[in-house]
């Protein structure tokens, strides 16, 4: 009798769960692609920085660390970097090299200077 019950209230715990299973796989399937990638890859941005920083700033890497074209204007340049000083400042809770490295990014594009040579 125990087994019967218990084999009766699994088969009953899937069909229901299949019941809202089924209809959230087909909003999923329904989805654009760029939409079903998970929430953290989501956030970061399609041109986000991929990571790893040269010894010397390049007007590459500065322009790849604001996301911005490397010959944006001033204005574009600053308002990319008040956004992510937004996002990174050390006094919310984010990372000081992170905040340095975007701050090195502006002044460098700020300042025209051109690429070192190597």
């Amino acid at each position: 009798m125990a087994l019967a019950l218990a084999a009766g209230m699994t088969v009953a715990s899937a069909a229901i769960g299949l019941r809202f299973a089924i209809p959230a796989y087909q909003k999923w399937k329904a989805m654009p692609a760029s939409a079903r990638k998970p929430w953290f890859s989501r956030t970061v941005g399609a041109g986000s920085y991929p990571g790893g920083f040269e010894e010397a700033m390049t007007r590459k890497e500065a322009a790849l660390i604001l996301g911005i074209k490397q010959s944006a204007s001033k204005k574009d340049i600053t308002k990319a970097w008040k956004k992510l000083m937004l996002l990174n400042h050390p006094d919310n809770g984010g990372s000081t090299f992170v905040a340095s490295k975007v701050n090195e990014a502006r002044d460098f594009l700020l300042s025209g200077k051109q690429d070192p040579l190597f």
